[in-house]
């Protein structure tokens, strides 16, 4: 008799159809893991920057303005080119820090509260070097939110950075996707 080692055509098959849907159920729950890495680092890095920026601002005792580079888009104008802070001293203007590797699907808007309780975008803002606190660049004392979402995914439901006039500064996940009544949006990151 031949005895003939090997799978058969049926067994192959079959271990095809199980590899196609176990692949099928992975491909979306990837994709969604690898928008909320894109967000949160974004977020963290965003944070980490203006906490460098304050301290550096009151260790140096001298205004630094964060800006928005390649502000041109109102709804992404963070992160579109990333950010910038600089500080000027002796009439020259130095960077502290810059931040230009923000992925292509990533959002970030700026939204700003003033103490007339007035909410706006922003693309630009400073650090009192005496105090750390957080105003325009006119002057105005406000509370600032940062939304970071991820444009590839609808189901991500991205972070906000807020920070308080006063310093304090907070990285908060979104409930859900239509979670962001922190920055006057009841749509979240689906917008």
């Amino acid at each position: 008799m031949n005895n003939y080692k090997g799978f058969t055509l049926i067994e192959l098959m079959v271990t095809l159809a199980v590899a196609a849907t176990l692949m099928a159920i992975a491909t979306p729950a990837t994709k969604l893991w690898q928008a909320n890495a894109r967000v949160s680092a974004m977020a963290n890095s965003l944070a980490a920057d203006i906490r460098k920026a304050r301290g550096n601002a009151i260790v140096m005792r001298r205004n630094h303005t964060m800006t928005a580079l390649n502000s041109t888009i109102p709804s992404n104008q963070w992160g579109k080119g990333g950010w910038q802070v600089t500080q000027i001293a002796n009439n020259v203007t130095a960077t502290v820090v810059e931040e230009r590797g923000v992925p292509s699907t990533v959002t970030i808007t700026g939204v700003a509260v003033d103490s007339a309780n007035v909410t706006s975008t922003v693309a630009s803002v400073v650090f009192v070097g005496s105090t750390g606190r957080l105003q325009k660049t006119d002057g105005t004392p406000i509370n600032l939110t940062f939304k970071v979402c991820d444009t590839n995914t609808t189901t991500e439901v991205g972070f906000s950075v807020l920070m308080n006039q006063f310093g304090r500064l907070l990285v908060q996940k979104h409930i859900s996707a239509k979670d962001a009544n922190s920055v006057s949006d009841a749509q979240g990151c689906n917008t």
